[in-house]
């Protein structure tokens, strides 16, 4: 159950279901406030609900039917290699895949050291994820890997096994590059950096203060962190 006065990652999965089917607008922040409550509200009583502000097992089972596809959030990973240490996309998918067994890869797409932009769990070009889409980036959250995009740079720690944000220049500009057109195609998507939802360094980077210094909307971002 989720009400007034909660926050956390179930207030954020909440906030961002509301505003892709069109009863929020405002920032999300998982902050359970008076305005979240009005748009719960006001989607119960677009279902014949009994409006009460509350998410419960029936509003929520609803909400989450209804954006069981839907792309809500795009989580910003690095792999965890060594400054300059080239690896390719093609062996991260096989580290995965093979080295782990796991059968989905944990990125959908890899940006190598000299830029380039790589595909490793194929997608197609509507605006949703289904089920055979979705990729493993955030451990132990189905929801935010159901409804995430996870792409991922390679780098992200010094040579003594510290994070570093190790981005070359070109790495950047795709990044930024793939972002926007993220938030181009769809403009209700939250951006966030992986260790902002789990205690981890990955991607070595403020996102939030990212995405101001590219220009980004904070419809776009959070500032807050609400780890598991």
């Amino acid at each position: 159950m989720i009400q007034k006065g909660n926050k956390g990652l179930s207030v954020v999965v909440l906030q961002a279901q509301l505003r892709s089917l069109g009863f929020k607008n405002k920032r999300i922040d998982g902050k359970f406030d008076a305005m979240t409550q009005s748009a719960v509200k006001d989607f119960q009583r677009s279902q014949g609900l009994i409006i009460d502000g509350i998410v419960g097992p029936n509003t929520n089972a609803i909400i989450r039917e209804l954006t069981k596809d839907k792309h809500l959030f795009t989580f910003i990973h690095c792999s965890a290699t060594p400054e300059g240490r080239d690896v390719s996309a093609k062996a991260v998918l096989r580290y995965h895949t093979i080295n782990k067994g796991w059968s989905r890869p944990g990125y959908s797409d890899i940006i190598e050291l000299n830029g380039s932009l790589h595909n490793i769990k194929p997608y197609n070009s509507d605006n949703l994820i289904q089920r055979w889409e979705y990729t493993f980036g955030v451990k132990g959250s189905t929801m935010m890997n159901r409804n995430a995009r996870h792409p991922c740079y390679i780098g992200g720690i010094d040579k003594y096994g510290n994070p570093k944000d190790t981005r070359t220049v070109k790495q950047k500009l795709n990044l930024e590059t793939y972002i926007k057109y993220e938030i181009l195609r769809n403009p209700n998507v939250l951006i966030l950096g992986h260790n902002q939802v789990q205690y981890k360094a990955c991607p070595s980077f403020d996102v939030p203060e990212w995405m101001y210094s590219i220009g980004c909307s904070d419809h776009n971002y959070m500032h807050e962190k609400y780890q598991i």
